[in-house]
């Protein structure tokens, strides 16, 4: 796995990523942050040790906690910033909160393409079919104000979804079908093969890259060990696990294939095994004279300047003059042209209503929110307002777009056009997607 994600970030750079944002399931997860976000090895080895008093904000399990780093990458010469987002035991909740910040980094850097931030996804086998969010996260890739050009899933398939058989954990032959509702090319491959997984990673980031879609990779491997520290897979995948038992471990594998190709011999093997362990001792001895440990030290979207410094007991200044809330409140009742955009007859009646309440000086919840959106966009903040028929509204009180009798498709955005220089209000309607 840590081959797979080294070779996608490494890959990534030389295709001009920038920046990747990452979700994962907890296990192996400190596996991932101290080899691909590269977080100090005293730091997490001081983050396990009971410390007195204790550290506000710590109330999590350790290994649901995030981090980022921006890496140097020796092999393209570039730099990139790889965050790993905070999730809970709910492993796919993740997936969607992960997608919606690679979103919004894109937005604010200029990125109308996704050449420069992307998502990379990590999933269970068993939670990835049996979770709906997963299914709901792949079905809003593709919809106009959703679209990330494209994430990386990569399915850790155990075979086994704790104690359960695939039989009994899904209905599809295999645990990615769920992607084909995307058309998602999917890439199966054996995780013992060091170099295969290798070549998939960079076949998966170049796919991502040139198409911008999701592509899926299955990583088919296996838990030796069972499910968790105190957990017996024999009670109840006796033969699976009598199997597991007489397979070689990848690293033997590995060792193995080099030293039969003449690249490595034994002594080489060993000193490596050795240098690694001596630096897990060094930190380890290292993290027991921490004394102090910063909850800053796990921040997870590293996005400085994102909330400015403001005196919170200064109230700031938010009212709008009569002027601007009569022009706001005058463009909210006026239809397009009737030349060139034929407004359906009930819209009119809304409008006119609209005007009527103008006039009288009285605003209604629909107004109220129209000048306070108008405001914001005058004001160059941009909105998001995406979610089930809100362009519309619902109860058919917003009309925010209005939609043409006589062509098909064609819409008029009524407070796109409120100021020639006013910020990008990006109101669009979402699938009926109520949790991702």
């Amino acid at each position: 796995m840590i081959v797979m994600l080294e070779e996608i970030v490494d890959s990534g750079t030389r295709l001009g990523v920038e920046s990747i944002v990452m979700a994962m399931q907890h296990r192996g997860r400190l596996n991932m942050l101290v080899n691909v976000c590269r977080k100090q090895l005293t730091d997490i080895f001081a983050q396990f040790k009971p410390m007195e008093p204790k550290e506000p904000g710590s109330g999590d399990i350790k290994y649901h906690l995030g981090t980022y780093i921006h890496r140097f990458i020796r092999r393209t010469n570039r730099y990139i910033k790889v965050s790993m987002s905070a999730n809970p035991s709910h492993l796919e909740v993740v997936s969607p909160v992960v997608v919606g910040k690679t979103k919004a980094e894109q937005f604010w850097k200029g990125d109308n393409t996704g050449d420069k931030v992307m998502a990379i996804i990590m999933h269970g086998d068993a939670a990835f079919t049996g979770q709906g969010v997963v299914f709901e996260t792949m079905h809003l890739s593709n919809l106009p104000d959703f679209d990330t050009y494209g994430s990386i899933h990569i399915v850790c398939n155990n075979q086994i979804g704790y104690t359960t058989d695939p039989r009994f954990a899904r209905s599809s032959p295999y645990c990615s079908d769920c992607a084909k509702c995307v058309d998602a090319p999917v890439l199966h491959v054996n995780a013992d093969d060091a170099e295969a997984v290798a070549h998939v990673a960079r076949v998966a980031i170049e796919f991502r890259c040139k198409f911008k879609k999701d592509v899926v990779l299955d990583f088919v491997c296996y838990r030796r060990f069972g499910h968790s520290e105190e957990d017996e897979p024999m009670f109840t995948q006796p033969f699976m696990y009598k199997k597991i038992r007489q397979m070689e471990t990848v690293d033997k594998k590995y060792a193995a294939k080099l030293k039969s190709e003449g690249v490595v011999n034994d002594a080489d093997i060993k000193h490596w095994e050795k240098e690694y362990m001596d630096t897990l001792n060094l930190h380890f001895e290292l993290a027991k004279k921490v004394t102090k440990l910063s909850i800053m030290d796990w921040i997870d979207t590293p996005w400085t300047g994102f909330f400015e410094a403001v005196d919170p007991k200064k109230i700031q200044d938010t009212g709008i003059s009569n002027a601007t809330i009569n022009t706001i409140s005058n463009h909210f009742c006026k239809a397009p042209e009737p030349w060139a955009f034929e407004v359906h007859k009930g819209i009119n009646r809304i409008l006119a209503a609209r005007a009527k309440m103008v006039k009288e000086g009285i605003a209604d919840w629909a107004m109220g929110e129209a000048l306070a959106y108008g405001s914001l966009l005058r004001d160059r903040i941009h909105i998001r307002f995406t979610g089930e028929d809100v362009e519309r509204g619902t109860m058919a009180h917003r009309h925010h777009v209005l939609h043409h009798q006589g062509v098909d498709g064609a819409t008029y955005r009524v407070l796109d056009q409120l100021y020639p220089d006013q910020a990008r209000y990006s109101l669009h309607n979402s699938s009926l997607c109520e949790f991702g």
